[in-house]
């Protein structure tokens, strides 16, 4: 079940992520002529930390997660999609993607939350994905005709407070977790 949450607020969604812009591991930015970001195929098998732990690829393993940031460009339209990301892709940490959509596609597996916000903002899911951890679609414009998320496909969406905690432990004052529920499986 998808639902809000209505103790999270946009302003304290935008306040965690302010605080967490410095302490990024991998930054990436959308430019106006090039305003989608296309990646595929991220951190395959851990391959890209084993082969370069500071490379644009490694999106953190399961011991050393990563806070990964991805800039978009804002858009009135709501049309602007800052990350597409596609094949098959693997990570640990804290995925933030601001001011523009995230669009995934193909098998991705992602353990931490994955964060979306800024103005006019939604992320959508296709194909095979897994995330384990928590969702967030956080559209400041507050539009109540616009939709913030698309789960098509057989993606699994996952609340793990196991992968919620492997972020705050392991990366220590630039994470906490305030709160969480356990909600029995089916």
């Amino acid at each position: 079940t998808i639902n809000a949450d209505p103790r999270l607020t946009p302003t304290m969604v935008a306040d965690y992520v302010g605080a967490l812009r410095d302490a990024a591991d991998v930054t990436l930015a959308s430019t106006p002529e090039n305003p989608t970001i296309k990646r595929k195929d991220i951190n395959q098998n851990g391959e890209a930390c084993a082969a370069d732990w500071a490379s644009e690829n490694c999106w953190g393993t399961l011991d050393k997660p990563k806070i990964i940031r991805v800039t978009g460009q804002k858009d009135a339209s709501s049309a602007s999609v800052a990350l597409d990301l596609s094949g098959n892709s693997k990570g640990y940490g804290v995925l933030i993607v601001e001011d523009a959509d995230l669009v995934i596609s193909g098998n991705f597996e992602w353990y931490g939350p994955v964060i979306v916000t800024g103005y006019r903002v939604g992320v959508e899911f296709n194909g095979n994905s897994r995330i384990h951890g928590a969702v967030i679609s956080n559209d400041t414009d507050l539009d109540p005709g616009l939709d913030e998320g698309w789960v098509y496909g057989n993606t699994l969406i996952r609340y793990s407070c196991e992968a919620l905690l492997l972020v705050t432990k392991t990366r220590a004052g630039t994470t906490s977790l305030l709160s969480g529920r356990e909600v029995p499986g089916q």
